[in-house]
């Protein structure tokens, strides 16, 4: 009996002990470290654990095994929105489109729509400036309530608050704040890019420039363009505003999801057929900028081809020669980790002095597509548009593959 509960107690220790280090070496990115010990724990049923072990394989690109572990997580959390998200960036990666659609529909709607996460809600400049616009087009359009009429009087006393104040996030009172309002109801369409492209020429000169990067207008049909168009305008899924350089952001797993995205990444991987290869679409999110700023910082994506587009009007840009995208000829290293080559701004930029790097810069245009090598470092050009909600610059990225 003795010897029966010593031994009881040492199991009791070492799965103790495998559960807690599992966890670490999970978020010092020690992946198949934390998913030896995680898995050690026979006896461990947490649905914390399931996804973190969901998160390990899917970071060693074994993806089936960690949608079996997504759905042992949600099997006990039904309304997680984290794993569902989880879940649809696993069908993401192995390029089944409407399972991941569906997986972020879900997602979304019990984050943002039907149980809204009762947390601390916070706002900024960027973002509050961004909804008084956007409530007031709504409303304007017949799409919401005169009812919203009392939330913009509120969110623009809110306003003077955060102008008077010096913190950059604002603490709201409101534990509605940021729940959807709207969502745009997509049209199917026949095709999403241009029918008319010369395929064959776009091919050869990106395989055939010195740097793999290609720039050309009218990438999509003008139907595509005003459905975007749309969903940008009037959807409410603009939930990523953490960002101090004037933009706002919705992406795929939290919003900027729509079946117009997976058909043109489709389309994409049938018409480029050399250019995108076996890569499968990664991720995509639409950022938009307010009305003057410096934009996104210098940096590289996790990715292996990033497709960048733009779709305001030009009319809205008060410089026809700039407002696009700054690109350099140097890829980042391949033994540079993320926060290397997507965070650190002072570290690249020395980089690419020390390595004489030359850069092309690509004006903006609605329509106009940039179709280059993720490894390539880049950043926004400076802009000026003009004020008012329909002006504010938007562009849109979708990334293929994984660096």
């Amino acid at each position: 009996m003795e010897y029966f509960l010593d031994f009881a107690i040492l199991i009791f220790l070492l799965v103790f002990i495998s559960d807690r280090l599992g966890k670490i070496f999970y978020y010092k990115n020690k992946w198949k470290l934390s998913l030896f010990l995680l898995r050690l724990n026979i006896f461990s049923t947490s649905s914390e654990n399931f996804n973190i072990i969901g998160n390990c394989y899917a970071e060693l690109d074994k993806n089936n095994q960690a949608i079996k572990y997504y759905r042992k997580a949600l099997f006990r959390e039904p309304k997680n929105f984290i794993y569902y998200q989880n879940l649809g960036l696993s069908y993401l990666d192995l390029g089944l489109y409407n399972q991941a659609y569906e997986n972020f529909k879900i997602a979304y709607k019990f984050k943002y729509i039907v149980d809204y996460v009762d947390e601390k809600k916070y706002t900024t400049i960027y973002k509050i400036n961004h909804d008084i616009e956007q409530i007031n087009f709504l409303i304007d359009k017949s799409f919401l309530d005169q009812e919203y009429c009392s939330q913009i009087r509120e969110y623009e006393n809110i306003r003077k608050d955060i102008i008077n104040s010096e913190e950059f996030f604002y603490e709201m009172d409101n534990n509605d704040y940021d729940k959807n309002l709207y969502l745009y109801n997509e049209k199917e369409l026949d095709h999403a890019i241009n029918s008319k492209l010369d395929l064959k020429q776009i091919q050869s000169k990106y395989l055939n420039n010195k740097i793999d990067l290609i720039s050309f207008d009218d990438f999509l049909e003008n139907e595509t363009i005003e459905e975007l168009k749309n969903i940008c305008l009037h959807s409410t899924i603009w939930h990523e505003y953490e960002r101090k350089r004037g933009y706002i952001a919705s992406y795929i797993s939290n919003g900027f999801n729509y079946k117009i995205i997976y058909q043109i990444a489709t389309e994409l991987k049938e018409k480029f057929p050399d250019i995108f290869k076996d890569y499968n679409l990664r991720n995509a999110w639409a950022f938009k900028y307010m009305d003057k700023s410096e934009g996104v910082l210098i940096h590289a994506d996790e990715a292996m081809i990033n497709v960048n587009f733009w779709i305001t009007d030009d009319s809205a840009n008060k410089n026809q020669d700039g407002g696009g995208m700054i690109i350099f000829d140097t890829p980042a290293p391949n033994d540079w980790k993320f926060n290397q080559y997507n965070k650190n701004k002072d570290y690249i930029e020395n980089y690419l002095v020390s390595n004489n790097s030359q850069k092309v810069k690509i004006a903006y245009k609605q329509n106009r597509v940039i179709i280059f090598n993720s490894a390539l470092f880049h950043q926004t050009d400076d802009f000026d548009f003009k004020t008012g909600y329909i002006n504010h610059r938007v562009n849109i990225t979708l990334l293929f593959g994984k660096r």
